[in-house]
């Protein structure tokens, strides 16, 4: 088995290289495999250079193509392979194997800490376990949720619940003092929208499920009794206007000098649209 990483050997004589090889036969084993990992950086001459051998190979040789962007790869290629495509793997069930693997390996590690780590991995079981091993050797068993920081560029849940319930609640200076403490903390501003973009989802999520169909059950959601509670303070309507403008202020924020006004600016708005439409569907009352 011989991986290949098509990053740094882009080039047509990289290729040529491989084919001298190909042509020798495994001494040991009935085939050999070549794993070419982030193939869509293969250059165009080297894929010329490459199409006549996978379109005839060798009957000892088996190719593995390997790619986090199959749109690049070009059709001659993508015509000639059996394509498999790889989902990412829920959080929870990265947890369940994080937990167990601290079992087999007799290592306390708190709950919290893992559910963090789950997150942070965005359904890759790979950088799971890496995460988790440098936290162990970080750390060992006393890692808290604010020493996972050097992990991630996350805030807390609780920064971001407090956030929209001083939304919720239109508290102008309760909002100013959680984003400055966010700031202060030295966490990146576009992960703390899409933190917010992610706990406002989640809200919508908890109201659309029905008796039967829990669509936050495969996700690691932290306190969700908290989030159910939540949720009740806000409509669905507004809640997607709110999504809306935070992905519009994360493509906006990068030609802005100071994201940390825009973002506060954004907030004090988001809870002034919020104000609004409740004053509007609430009977009774004057607008």
């Amino acid at each position: 088995m011989i991986e290949i990483d098509a990053a740094s050997q882009t080039g047509i004589d990289d290729i040529r290289l491989l084919q001298e090889s190909i042509g020798y036969i495994p001494l040991r084993s009935k085939y050999k495999l070549y794993i070419m990992d982030e193939a869509h950086q293969l250059s165009k001459n080297a894929f010329n250079a490459l199409l006549k051998t996978i379109e005839e190979p060798p009957p000892h040789v088996k190719f593995i193509f390997a790619t986090t962007d199959p749109n690049k790869l070009p059709d001659t290629i993508l015509s000639r392979c059996q394509r498999f495509n790889f989902r990412p793997i829920p959080s929870k069930k990265i947890y369940e194997q994080l937990a167990k693997i601290c079992q087999n390996e007799k290592f306390t590690c708190k709950q919290e800490v893992i559910t963090a780590i789950a997150k942070l991995a965005h359904g890759s079981m790979r950088d799971a376990q890496s995460l988790l091993d440098l936290a162990i050797s970080s750390y060992s068993d006393q890692a808290t949720l604010s020493d996972l920081g050097f992990l991630s560029d996350a805030a807390s849940f609780d920064n971001v619940f407090e956030l929209a319930g001083a939304i919720a609640e239109y508290k102008l200076d309760e909002i100013v003092s959680v984003i400055d403490g966010v700031f202060k903390e030295g966490r990146d501003t576009n992960a703390f929208i899409e933190q917010m973009v992610e706990h406002f989802w989640h809200l919508i999520l908890i109201q659309i499920s029905s008796a039967k169909v829990d669509l936050l059950e495969e996700e690691i959601v932290e306190n969700k009794e908290r989030l159910r509670n939540q949720s009740k303070n806000f409509k669905v309507e507004i809640l997607i206007d709110f999504i809306s403008l935070l992905q519009e202020t994360k493509r906006n924020i990068k030609e802005t000098v100071n994201s940390r006004l825009h973002l506060e600016f954004v907030c004090l708005k988001l809870s002034k649209l919020f104000k609004e439409h409740s004053e509007k569907y609430t009977p009774g009352v004057k607008r």
